[in-house]
């Protein structure tokens, strides 16, 4: 009896493992974007301070 609940269990614990590493390949999938995201909006900024800076000077 013990060893069909300890295949089970097995499988369940491999299938967690899966999801956990497909969250985690996702999350930094995310990271890498919002990053990109991130710097377009940094860039834009600057340029529009360095914009104002110049028509002031």
């Amino acid at each position: 009896m013990g060893t069909n609940k300890d295949k089970f269990r097995t499988r369940e614990s491999i299938r967690s493992r899966q999801d956990i590493d497909m969250v985690i390949s996702l999350h930094g999938r995310t990271c890498k974007t919002e990053g990109k995201a991130q710097r377009k909006v940094l860039n834009e900024q600057i340029q529009r301070i360095l914009a104002v800076t110049v028509g002031a000077a």
